[in-house]
């Protein structure tokens, strides 16, 4: 119960920016409770004190359907849209001509249109995507985990981040005014990470 109490204030000082002393005490929490209910998130606010007063995307390591290796920190300074979906749901397959239109349109800013299947079969998955000509990185997620991460339960679900990891804005479904609101932050996200870009030799 003490040890509870202990991980609570260690976020309540994270969010009044109190870093070292949240810190410090959630590393108190992990050694009572290694493998305690809060000890992975509490591993994460160790990591990065910033989850705590922000909503980040969750660390990921994944492997594209073509074998490209894509991780957190290699897109940081880019906006992501991630796509959360799969070929049995009707609103995805609807939303797919928009999304290889977006993709088309966006390919020389600093933005990455990221699509995460749910799907059980691999096979199938692969052969609606060449069908379709989908050309834009895709995961087989066959694990769920990285969809569990994002609190994802209904699909499609799109996450929007900034270029500083930041979930921005998220909507599930799919329809025009949907579109027309991802569409307008995506351009807003995308003018920040430019204006916030680093000069070339910096």
């Amino acid at each position: 119960k003490i040890n509870a109490v202990r991980y609570n204030l260690a976020a309540v000082l994270l969010r009044q920016g109190r870093d070292a002393d949240g810190v410090a005490l959630l590393k108190e929490y992990l050694e009572h409770e290694p493998d305690g209910a809060y000890a992975q998130s509490g591993r994460e606010l160790i990591k990065t004190p910033l989850r705590a007063r922000k909503r980040l995307v969750p660390d990921f390591e994944l492997v594209t359907l073509s074998g490209d290796y894509l991780t957190s920190e290699d897109l940081r300074g880019k906006v992501i849209l991630l796509d959360f979906w799969a070929t049995w749901c009707a609103p995805c397959v609807a939303g797919l001509p928009d999304l290889k239109e977006l993709a088309r349109r966006k390919a020389k800013d600093p933005f990455v249109l990221l699509s995460v299947s749910a799907d059980h079969d691999e096979a199938a998955l692969r052969a609606f995507l060449n069908k379709n000509g989908v050309t834009w990185p895709q995961v087989w997620e066959k694990s769920h985990e990285f969809i569990h991460q994002c609190k994802v339960n209904r699909f499609p679900t799109y996450l929007l981040v900034d270029h500083t990891g930041e979930i921005v804005y998220s909507a599930s479904g799919w329809g025009p005014g949907i579109e027309r609101e991802l569409e307008s932050r995506i351009f807003f996200a995308i003018r920040t990470a430019k204006k916030n870009a680093k000069p070339a030799g910096d």
